[in-house]
C-alpha cells in the first residue's frame, strides 16, 4: 500500500508566467494544472470493449482484438466479457490554459483623425485552448475520479472590438 508524502501527493495551480513580448516582463496566463491525479475511464470500458462491438461505436484500439494464437494484444475475444478493473484506471494530470486575452488600443494619435472616436481597442480571448495531458478521456478536468461521459470543456474563442465615442 502506498501512502500519501510529499513526493506523490496531487498538487494544483492557477497561473503560469510567460515572457512578454517586448523581453521587459512575464504575461500572467491564467492555467489549470493537476500532478498526480488519477482516474477510471469508463468511457474505455464500453469503447474498447468486444462486446459492445456490434452496438456501439469503438475505438481503433478494437483493431487489435485477438483474433487467432499468437496474437499479442490488450483486446480479448468477443466471446471473452473486458473487466471492469485497475486496467481502465489513468494517469490524468493535466495543464490547460484556461483564458488568453490578448488586446491592442489603437495609438491616440490615428484615433484623433476620425474626430469622432476618442477610444478604440481590438481583442482576442480564448477560453480553454490548449491542454497537455496524457489520459486518452475526453477531459481529465472533472470532479470525480472517473470519467462517467460528462461533456469536456469547449474550446471558446471571441473576437472584438471596444470604440468610445
Amino acid at each position: 500500500m502506498q501512502f500519501l508524502s510529499a513526493s506523490n501527493a496531487m498538487h494544483h495551480g492557477p497561473v503560469a508566467l510567460v515572457p512578454s513580448s517586448d523581453g521587459k516582463g512575464f504575461l500572467l496566463v491564467p492555467t489549470s494544472f493537476m500532478l498526480g491525479q488519477y482516474m477510471l475511464n469508463n468511457e474505455r470500458f464500453f469503447t474498447e470493449n468486444p462486446t459492445f462491438a456490434g452496438s456501439d461505436n469503438q475505438t481503433v484500439e478494437m483493431l487489435t482484438m485477438w483474433q487467432k494464437p499468437g496474437d499479442i494484444t490488450r483486446i480479448a475475444t468477443p466471446d471473452s466479457p473486458m473487466q471492469f478493473d485497475t486496467h481502465l484506471l489513468e494517469n490524468a494530470s493535466f495543464m490547460r490554459m484556461k483564458n488568453l486575452t490578448v488586446g491592442y488600443t489603437l495609438p491616440a494619435k490615428v484615433i484623433q483623425k476620425t474626430g469622432v472616436i476618442s477610444n478604440a481597442r481590438i481583442y482576442f480571448v480564448g477560453r480553454n485552448l490548449l491542454t497537455v495531458t496524457k489520459y486518452k478521456g475526453y477531459d481529465p478536468e472533472v470532479d470525480s475520479n472517473i470519467q462517467l461521459g460528462n461533456y469536456p470543456n469547449t474550446k471558446q474563442y471571441s473576437f472584438g472590438v471596444e470604440l468610445t465615442f
